[in-house]
């Protein structure tokens, strides 16, 4: 084999080899950066077989979850005190079942009271205006195990 092949062949298999680290490498970075819900996660992989972007199922930092699935928004501050977590306000909560505990970061909480529950909210500031549905206020919960 000529020297020109061989460098030839060699480079694409260094170049090769760099993109398929690369791409390893954006892949775990977003699997050790995202929260995993491994009960969902587990079945997906169980029931069928879907790209691997949609089989790791991961909860937004932002949101509440009941049974897998997004229930509401948190908007505004989270005070801690003891075992009990006030929001300040808790958007898009039209599927949230207040009877039943919820998740938020890796916390099960139950509502235990909400000050104030609004239909609709229109929030205006620099950015513009922002219409805010099914807003609870105030909302007491407490840990639960």
């Amino acid at each position: 084999m000529s020297r020109k092949k061989t460098l030839m062949e060699m480079s694409f298999k260094i170049i090769v080899t760099i993109v398929a680290v690369a791409i390893l490498f954006f892949f775990l970075r977003w699997m050790w950066k995202s929260q995993i819900d491994l009960k969902a996660t587990s079945y997906r992989i169980i029931k069928k077989f879907i790209p691997w972007t949609e089989t790791i199922a991961t909860r937004e930092p932002n949101k509440i979850y009941q049974n897998g699935k997004a229930v509401g928004i948190v908007t505004g501050k989270i005070e801690t005190q003891n075992d009990i977590v006030i929001f300040e306000e808790l958007c898009e909560t039209g599927e949230l079942n207040q009877d039943i505990p919820f998740e938020y970061q890796r916390q099960k909480l139950q509502i235990i009271s909400v000050k104030t529950t609004t239909g609709m909210k229109i929030v205006t500031s620099q950015k513009g205006s922002q219409i805010k549905k099914s807003v609870l206020s105030n909302v007491a919960c407490k840990k639960v195990p």
